[in-house]
């Protein structure tokens, strides 16, 4: 069961707005559905296959999770006091990484934002960042798997 891109996209718009404007942009909106896209197709597989630590539409570690609260929101208070307004969740919590869209969203959200340089403005060098900053491991997808997979479910 895929989810559906539209309203994808207006929940993604719609949380990162609530957590501060300057986590939205339509390049950051677009890098987030086509993640979703690569990581999970689109909402079909929601853990890692095979039976990986990735959790939810972003594949999201908890190692991940756990580095994002302990490494950037530990110092920014008022943005770790804004995630737990907008999900109720005030440090780790592997299990949200499944069950809680809103909170994957700001994870992967954050996750982007601690790397380096702009998010990109086209498909292809989306995908690179993707590649690059996100996944990292070619066994678990490449540049072409992304642009595949985004021109598959999020056009």
């Amino acid at each position: 069961m895929s989810m559906n891109v539209t309203q994808c996209r207006e929940l993604i718009k719609e949380v990162l707005l609530e957590l501060d404007p300057k986590f939205y942009s339509a390049n950051a909106e677009e890098l987030l559905v086509g993640t979703m896209a690569v990581e999970s197709n689109f909402g079909y597989h929601l853990r890692q296959i095979p039976n990986g630590p990735g959790s939810g539409y972003f594949s999201i570690e908890p190692a991940t999770e756990a580095s994002i609260w302990n490494h950037y929101l530990k110092y920014r208070p008022e943005l770790a006091e804004r995630v737990t307004s907008i999900t109720g969740i005030s440090g780790p919590t592997p299990k949200a990484l499944i069950r809680r869209l809103d909170y994957q969203i700001i994870m992967a959200r954050l996750k982007y934002r601690t790397c380096p340089g702009k998010i990109p403005s086209s498909l292809l060098e989306r995908a690179w960042y993707w590649d690059t900053y996100y996944n990292g491991n070619p066994y678990y997808g490449t540049v072409e798997d992304y642009v595949g997979k985004y021109n598959k479910y999020c056009r």
